[in-house]
């Protein structure tokens, strides 16, 4: 359908007009801007829906005249959401109890300032945190930073005699397991509490 064109505008114009009203995108009787060259093209005479028109205009029409695509996926983004993924599966068998559902890789490192060596392997990691949390009450997270592979979590850990200690988790997340985590905490405070 050929349609007649608005003084001073141009063929573009009228090709982004026809292609918006043959998408059912304007009405027979509406005004559209082209974002092209900022002219008007003339479907009819009333602006009556000028507002859907900019907003079709924005949303359809200047990606497919431009011949631009959807941007490629973020990896870094979906690397951070992998790693909080992760973390989050963590502090849920924190709260549970039960940190056989958490994602250790095979060759995870555990360092803790109660450990004199860092332990290494998933499961073994995940024996010696059930053995520590069997009195966590509660871990009330403060602040998460997730940044790619990395994560840091601020969080107070909350024992069944009332005992708050200051714990900072950092996460090296590859393919959605835990390869590293290093717990940082003033390990006197666990200690006084066992005497």
């Amino acid at each position: 359908m050929k349609r007649a064109r608005a003084k001073g505008s141009s063929a573009k114009d009228a090709r982004v007009a026809d292609r918006l009203a043959e998408r059912g995108l304007v009405k027979e009787n509406t005004i559209v801007r082209s974002i092209a060259s900022g002219r008007i093209a003339r479907l009819g005479d009333t602006m009556k829906h000028i507002r859907s028109i900019w907003a079709a205009t924005a949303l359809f029409a200047l990606p497919a005249c431009a011949g631009q695509t959807a941007p490629e996926p973020d990896p870094k983004a979906q690397q951070s959401a992998q790693t909080a993924a992760a973390v989050d599966a963590y502090f849920a068998g924190l709260g549970a109890n039960d940190m056989s559902e958490v994602p250790f890789a095979a060759n995870a490192v555990l360092t803790n300032p109660l450990l004199p060596e860092p332990v290494q392997g998933g499961d073994k990691i995940k024996e010696v945190i059930t053995g520590a949390i069997q009195t966590l009450e509660e871990a009330r997270i403060e602040r998460r930073i997730v940044d790619g592979a990395n994560a840091c979590v601020v969080f107070d850990y909350v024992d069944a005699s009332g005992l708050v200690v200051d714990i900072v988790d950092c996460f090296v997340v590859e393919d959605g397991e835990i390869t590293d985590l290093q717990l940082y905490y003033d390990a006197r405070l666990f200690l006084a509490a066992a005497e």
